[in-house]
C-alpha cells in the first residue's frame, strides 16, 4: 500500500529534488557546510544544498511535486530553494528548464 501525501503537508526542508543524470565531474555541498564534495551516487537534494557543474559537466534535476526538468550547464553552480520560491538560485553560469517530452 503507498500513501500519498499532499506537497503542502510536507514540510519545505524535507522536499527534496531528484538528481535524474549527473556527469562525473560535479560537486555537491550540504546546506550549511563549507566543504565541496563529489558524490558517487547522489540521488536527492534538498534546500539550501548547492550543485556545481565543472569543465563539460551536466546535471539533470526533476523537483518534487512538478513536471519540470532544470538542466545544469557545465561550469555552473546553483542553491536549492523551497517550491514557494523560485527553485534555485543560479550562482554562475548556466541553467535551463523545461517540461519532459512525452
Amino acid at each position: 500500500m503507498t500513501l500519498l501525501v499532499p506537497m503542502r503537508l510536507i514540510k519545505k526542508s524535507l522536499r527534496a529534488a531528484t538528481v535524474v543524470t549527473s556527469g562525473a565531474s560535479i560537486l555537491y555541498r550540504r546546506k550549511n557546510t563549507k566543504e565541496w564534495v563529489r558524490p558517487k551516487n547522489l540521488k536527492e537534494v534538498y534546500e539550501g544544498d548547492s550543485l556545481r557543474t565543472l569543465d563539460e559537466s551536466k546535471v539533470r534535476v526533476k523537483f518534487v511535486g512538478q513536471q519540470q526538468l532544470l538542466d545544469l550547464e557545465p561550469n555552473s553552480t546553483i542553491v536549492v530553494k523551497p517550491t514557494d520560491q523560485e527553485d534555485v538560485e543560479l550562482r554562475s553560469g548556466s541553467v535551463f528548464s523545461g517540461r519532459r517530452a512525452s
